[in-house]
């Protein structure tokens, strides 16, 4: 019932002004650092893709890990960009000295962190004053890549120091919705068109797809999770957020801790049993130990960047617990 409310909410939300949903929808944050700019957009590739052209950038040359949605690379691939992976460990936490030397070796303008599965993801570190002295030094900016967890935002209620942006996805995996984004930062951005009719109402006949009992689909096949984005609605156009998208986040994120509490309710009753990283009792996805109980749908490994039939982490065992029954 709240998943198909939620949905409902939106596809009435969405005849609001778009100037006063993206009002809205910029003070989901609450208190961001001076300075902050917020922009909406029609995908989180689309996001990732807007930061990656900024003008704010003059080496180009990013810091990814090297676990992790092939989309992100490939956004900036697209762009121009020159990307190095970097390793991160059994909780997904990469080596903060080894991040510095590589950034110093490679000439890193940019570096991204992205939590995954409740993992910290670095985030505790990089937003310390000594990590940001440093990437202040090195003209290193950071992106917060949010796009699995939109309630890590919290997380970033001190200012991340000069150069940064983050990024939240309404994808179907934080809340119920159909795609869109937000970025929040201090670096320049382009302010992209709204989609046109086409897109809008193929958005709109997702979300009232969404509202019809669910039919769950094979996660077993194929092997790995892999974004071609060959096709619409996964590719980078540069487009902005359309009505529905903005109003299915900002409904999203005001019943977000609904969600969360679900998500942890199902693991205080043992529906699932995750690992003990910092944010796994609230997050949509969670590493699992061997006695969980599988009575969650599993999400399949990420695969390699350009490989879609091989992965770094191929038995990686990973349950969603997103607190909504989804497809």
């Amino acid at each position: 019932m709240m998943l198909r409310t939620s949905l409902l909410s939106g596809l009435l939300l969405q005849a609001a002004p778009r100037r006063w949903l993206l009002a809205r929808l910029a003070r989901a944050w609450p208190a961001p650092p001076p300075g902050t700019r917020f922009g909406a957009y029609f995908s989180g590739r689309a996001a990732l893709f807007a930061i990656a052209r900024s003008p704010a950038f003059t080496r180009r040359v990013a810091l990814l890990p090297a676990y992790l949605c092939n989309v992100v690379p490939l956004a900036f691939e697209r762009a121009g960009w020159q990307v190095h992976g970097y390793e991160v460990d059994e909780r997904f936490m990469p080596d903060a000295s080894g991040l510095r030397a590589l950034a110093e070796a490679c000439g890193a303008d940019l570096l991204l962190l992205a939590p995954l599965y409740g993992s910290d993801g670095g985030m505790a570190h990089w937003l310390g004053d000594d990590a940001a002295a440093w990437r202040s030094r090195r003209g290193v900016a950071l992106v917060f890549d949010l796009c699995q967890d939109a309630a890590l935002l919290q997380q970033l209620l001190r200012s991340p120091g000069p150069r940064w942006a983050a990024v939240l996805s309404f994808n179907d995996k934080s809340f119920p919705g159909v795609m869109g984004a937000c970025a929040w930062g201090d670096l320049p951005l382009e302010s992209p068109p709204p989609p046109g009719w086409r897109e809008r109402w193929l958005l709109a006949a997702w979300a009232l797809r969404k509202c019809l009992p669910a039919r769950r689909s094979d996660a077993s096949t194929p092997a790995f999770d892999h974004s071609t984005a060959a096709r619409f609605p996964y590719g980078f156009d540069p487009l902005g957020a359309s009505a529905l998208q903005l109003a299915l986040g900002l409904v999203g994120l005001a019943r977000l801790p609904r969600w969360v509490a679900r998500r942890r309710d199902a693991v205080a009753r043992g529906d699932v049993h995750p690992l003990p990283l910092p944010f796994s009792t609230g997050a949509p996805f969670v590493v699992v130990d061997a006695a969980d109980p599988a009575r969650h749908r599993r999400k399949r490994p990420y695969a390699l960047a350009h490989d879609a039939n091989a992965s770094l982490r191929p038995q990686l065992v990973v349950r969603h617990n997103k607190g909504f029954d989804d497809r």
